[in-house]
């Protein structure tokens, strides 16, 4: 028995807005997810403990055992920057300037 017009109308319809509803669900988690990932990465501290801080202490312990790595120092002098230490940032580049006072990092 073939089906009523009106009930095949309705069935798509029914269809139509199913997906519509799905769609929208997909993108509001994919925005919400976006947000969630984008303030995570500002974010400098992971299960309680400071990023930063444990970056700094890797590279003074490596530093002493390796100092004549320019590029640990320049690291440094960047993560010291970052932190407002300016006396650590002066050491760490008097170090790397003392390694290599031509290297166009070192004039920066």
């Amino acid at each position: 028995m073939p089906e009523n017009p009106a009930n095949i109308t309705s069935k798509s319809t029914a269809t139509f807005l199913f997906g519509i509803i799905t769609a929208i669900l997909i993108l509001m988690l994919s925005v919400l997810n976006l947000e969630t990932f984008s303030r995570s990465l500002k974010d400098s501290n992971v299960l309680g403990v400071n990023i930063e801080a444990d970056q700094r202490e890797f590279w003074y312990s490596f530093l002493e055992s390796n100092p004549s790595y320019l590029p640990g120092w320049l690291e440094l002098v960047r993560l010291e920057d970052e932190n407002g230490n300016e006396e650590g940032k002066i050491y760490a580049m008097d170090k790397a300037f003392q390694i290599d006072p031509n290297w166009e990092k070192t004039q920066q």
